[in-house]
C-alpha cells in the first residue's frame, strides 16, 4: 500500500525555485557582508598608511618596502598586493 502523496510537476518547480531564491539569496547577502568588511579593512588600511606618511614617520618608497612582505606572505591566495594598489587605499 503505498501512502505517497502525488503532486503536479508544477508544484515541485515552484518548491525548486522558492529553494533556489532562498540561496541565491543567502549567498548575495554573505557575499556583501564581506565586501563590507573588505571595504572596511582597506579603509582603515589606507588611513594608517596615510597618517604615518604625512606625519613624516615613513620616508617616500615606505609602501613599497611595506608590501613586498605581504606579497610573500599571501602567495597561496589569489590576492597580490602591488604597491599601486596600497596607494589606492
Amino acid at each position: 500500500m503505498k501512502n505517497k502523496i502525488e503532486f503536479p510537476d508544477s508544484t515541485y518547480i515552484h518548491v525548486a525555485n522558492t529553494i533556489k531564491e532562498a540561496i541565491l539569496s543567502a549567498q548575495y547577502e554573505a557575499a556583501r557582508g564581506v565586501n563590507n568588511i573588505q571595504l572596511m579593512l582597506y579603509y582603515a588600511i589606507g588611513r594608517y598608511i596615510s597618517a604615518n606618511s604625512r606625519e613624516g614617520h615613513w620616508g617616500t618608497d615606505a609602501i613599497g618596502t611595506i608590501i613586498e612582505p605581504l606579497q610573500s606572505s599571501f602567495t597561496k591566495t589569489k590576492k597580490r598586493y602591488t604597491s599601486s594598489e596600497a596607494y589606492r587605499l
